[in-house]
């Protein structure tokens, strides 16, 4: 064992202070002083000496210099006994990638280069020698944030073999980014809530890459030992670190999963017009909400932010279809009292003679009541007459084709809404006085379709239904593909009045600020129903006779056709209902008869 002494000079290439440390088993702490040197093999001297600092803004030069005059030991080759290198300054690269992903995206595929414009280099330096075989070594890339990055995919990044002392790579990667890692999947019915949906959430995801590469090398190592010594062949590595840095990628994710309530039209429950002088009437109701599913449409965008593939996702909030349904309701006297009794008028105004004359009224022949418009005496038959009919059309919206409940009560109540009334006294069979429905002849009598059946229990009202049409439509939608245009999706204009993303519901800015559209999921059918029923009512179809009372005073009595209210609340299962309000009756025809005198009159 000798002593002997060492220095280091560690030099930045710039001008500038650097703190170094120190070390080594046997000049620990120093720069420069004695060590021990021992003969090669000995393991007393197989320690390294080091030196730490931190990395200024520039290359370093780093010389270890041993026995520098060579006095002891003698040497007469100092070579070897100064070890010389560069450290490097490796840039650090951190870059920013901004990705959006839009309201109407559930993925979108991201690719960048992983430094952007910058190579990845390492340079590797030859210490002393020659090259001896490639370079060899590997840049790592780590996804830190795998819950972000989907599909994490490096490319363009081979396992460093190569003969050269620079090595360079351009990675470039590509991945997924995915809207259900923001907590939003409308796709499994999760739906975020968002405050304020023009701003976005925002995540941020890492990658981050740094490697070596290192090399092997020869060079001859000469004997101090011996005078003459050709020297030997020794080897070693050297290595240099790629450039390390991150690469961070900025998502931000906009969020917009509909309006739960819609602006709604306005609808109306009334009865518009009640039995103007034509007897018409027009009733207005809204149908029971029809709820319904929908879907939108979102899209898997490409690295280019274009769509490639697109799925239909269930819709966050039920829709309701809502129509406007009527009714229109048209009376007519078919044939009046008036024409009814017109040839037996006829005949006595006249004066003929003969029963066939008098087909339904036996009327005065008398002179003195030429002026009246009906005028008869009593014991004389009167039958009633008349002929009256109705015709209704309704607009209702069902989820089934078919007769309609609404239809039906109101033909119903329409029939049942007749009235045939008479204050004239009759007689029944055992001549006894009665009113024409055989009741007490002191109140007038009134038949309808229910209570038909006058004196001596015959028919007096017969109702039939001439006519009967439904005719089903199916409110048509399409959904089987997204519409950029409104007017391109054909779909019924009644469908896009209940749903979101439509100018007919108010909230076609939901399209234009979030490209957020509804369609009709395709699990509902809806059917507008026109249905046109006809009814005639006959007042003794069969002109059956009925004898008023000879005692009957003299006076005037009427003959009244008219209908009842219809109280449309009281309907049950009807959605015409909610109007709540009352069809008023009306007259539909009257006649005053004149009473004066008897059959007793004339056959005295």
């Amino acid at each position: 064992m000798e002593r002997t002494n060492f220095r280091w000079e560690i030099t930045p290439v710039k001008d500038r202070k650097l703190d170094v440390t120190y070390g080594g088993k046997d000049g620990l702490g120093q720069k420069q002083g004695e060590i021990s040197v021992f003969p090669k093999g000995d393991e007393r001297g197989d320690h390294p000496f080091y030196a730490v600092f931190t990395m200024p803004d520039c290359d370093v030069d780093v010389k270890f210099i041993v026995n520098e005059e060579g006095i002891n030991p003698e040497e007469d080759d100092l070579g070897n006994n100064v070890v010389s290198a560069t450290i490097e300054l490796v840039d650090t690269f951190n870059d920013l990638e901004v990705v959006n992903l839009p309201y109407y995206a559930l993925s979108r595929d991201i690719s960048f280069d992983l430094a952007g414009e910058n190579k990845i280099k390492a340079e590797l330096r030859l210490p002393r020698g020659s090259w001896s075989g490639n370079a060899k070594g590997q840049l790592s890339v780590t996804n830190e944030n795998e819950d972000l990055l989907r599909k994490f995919e490096v490319n363009n990044n081979p396992k460093v073999n190569e003969n050269s002392e620079i090595i360079i790579r351009k990675p470039i990667i590509n991945a997924q980014i995915q809207r259900s890692d923001f907590g939003d999947n409308p796709l499994k019915e999760i739906y975020l809530d968002v405050d304020d949906p023009t701003k976005p959430i925002q995540k941020k995801a890492n990658v981050t890459y740094k490697g070596r590469v290192e090399r092997s090398y020869t060079y001859m190592e000469y004997c101090d030992e011996e005078e003459i010594c050709a020297g030997h062949p020794e080897s070693s590595t050297t290595s240099a670190a790629f450039n390390n840095g991150i690469h961070e990628v900025q998502i931000n994710t906009y969020v917009y999963n509909g309006k739960k309530d819609l602006k709604k039209k306005e609808y109306e429950n009334k009865i518009s017009n009640n039995y103007d002088k034509d007897f018409k009437a027009r009733i207005l109701w809204i149908n029971s909400p029809i709820k319904f599913d929908v879907i939108r449409y979102m899209f898997h965008l490409d690295a280019v932010g274009n769509p490639k593939t697109w799925e239909a996702v269930p819709g966050r909030y039920q829709r309701e279809f809502v129509q406007q349904c009527s009714a229109d309701i048209d009376w007519n006297v078919t044939s009046s009292m008036k024409k009814e009794y017109e040839q037996a008028r006829e005949a006595a105004r006249q004066e003929k003679q003969g029963q066939a004359f008098y087909d339904k009224a036996v009327f005065a022949t008398d002179k003195d009541l030429k002026d009246y418009d009906f005028p008869i005496k009593s014991g004389y038959y009167f039958n009633p007459a008349g002929k009256y009919t109705f015709e209704i059309t309704t607009v209702n919206y069902k989820t089934s084709q078919g007769k309609t409940k609404e239809h039906e009560e109101l033909v119903n109540a329409l029939i049942n809404s007749f009235r045939y009334e008479s204050n004239l006294i009759y007689i029944d069979g055992n001549n006894q006085p009665v009113n024409i429905a055989n009741g007490s002849y002191k109140t007038p009598g009134i038949l309808t379709a229910k209570n038909n059946k006058g004196i001596g229990s015959k028919e007096l009202i017969r109702v039939t239904t001439t006519e009967y049409k439904n005719t089903p439509n199916e409110v048509v939608y399409y959904s089987d593909k997204p519409y950029e245009n409104e007017n391109e999706n054909k779909s019924h204009d009644f469908w896009k009045m209940s749903m979101e993303g439509y100018s007919l519901s108010g909230s076609l800015d939901s399209y234009t600020k979030y490209k957020y559209r509804e369609y009709v999921a395709g699990k509902q059918k809806v059917y507008e129903i026109t249905e046109t029923t006809k009814v005639e009512i006959v007042v003794n179809g069969g002109n059956n006779k009925f004898y008023t009372h000879p005692k009957m005073p003299d006076g005037e009595y009427y003959i009244r056709v008219w209908l009842d209210n219809i109280n449309l609340g009281k309907m049950s299962g009807v959605d015409c209902k909610a109007i709540n309000d009352t069809l008023k009756g009306v007259v539909l025809d009257n006649i005053i008869v004149t009473v004066k005198g008897s059959i007793y009159d004339d056959i005295s």
